[in-house]
């Protein structure tokens, strides 16, 4: 699936046209299947996948899944007798952000940092012109920092096309975008589409849409805290 786009969950009647064709073509169908952010998938899509394994005794299907990033509202649901194994290794982000990250990790044991110290993360209080917080934002992030265009993406609770930062003016005839021109524009992305992403820095903004419910929030943040590799900038109360 690609995270550039939300995608809702699978049409059964897509899932069970999907096999009627496998059955005429047994040869489209693969000794080796590897899922990723297998929490999305509901109960109901697993029949789907595994029918696209030539023999589901046999043949391997490998699923790996992060309760933390469940944000679509249905209980995480995996197919029947696999091995549970425990990758507890953050090879992602810096320590810095690491340690910002568990504040929201809900697993044991928790996660070994295996990244570089990095920079400490930087909280920017919430101004009352938010637009203009994240304008300087980038602009010191591409002047002073010289980091690339494509190097930055702004993440916000809201979809983007409800953003108030959605085509912000940028310096430089930039802008920030939900569809940037690569190397000329910021990226704007919604949690929820960056989710299974990542990007050198990310700037985090909007956090008054953030859910109000406590075990959502949580969710969110950890999601969010967790797309950045070396540089996190959380305006606003994003906790």
């Amino acid at each position: 699936q690609d995270r550039n786009t939300h995608v809702a969950p699978l049409e059964p009647e897509y899932g069970w046209k999907l096999l009627e064709l496998a059955e005429q073509a047994p040869d489209s169908r693969f000794e080796a299947i590897m899922v990723d952010e297998g929490q999305d998938f509901c109960a109901d899509e697993w029949v789907f996948v595994e029918g696209l394994l030539r023999d589901a005794k046999r043949d391997v299907l490998y699923v790996f899944v992060d309760d933390n990033q469940q944000i679509y509202g249905h209980e995480t649901s995996l197919p029947e007798g696999m091995i549970e194994l425990h990758l507890g290794d953050n090879v992602r982000t810096t320590r810095s952000i690491h340690v910002r990250l568990q504040n929201f990790y809900q697993a044991d044991p928790p996660q070994r940092p295996l990244g570089p110290l990095g920079r400490k993360v930087r909280d920017v209080e919430q101004s009352n012109d938010e637009r203009q917080s994240v304008k300087h934002i980038v602009r010191d992030l591409m002047e002073k920092d010289q980091i690339g265009v494509d190097d930055i993406v702004v993440l916000t609770p809201r979809k983007v096309d409800e953003s108030q930062l959605c085509d912000l003016t940028l310096t430089h005839g930039r802008k920030l975008s939900p569809k940037p021109r690569s190397g000329v524009d910021v990226r704007l992305a919604s949690v929820q589409d960056f989710k299974g992403l990542e990007n050198a820095v990310v700037v985090l903004a909007e956090a008054d849409c953030l859910p109000s419910d406590k075990a959502a929030r949580t969710r969110f943040c950890y999601t969010a805290y967790s797309r950045p590799r070396s540089h996190l900038i959380v305006i606003g109360n994003w906790h």
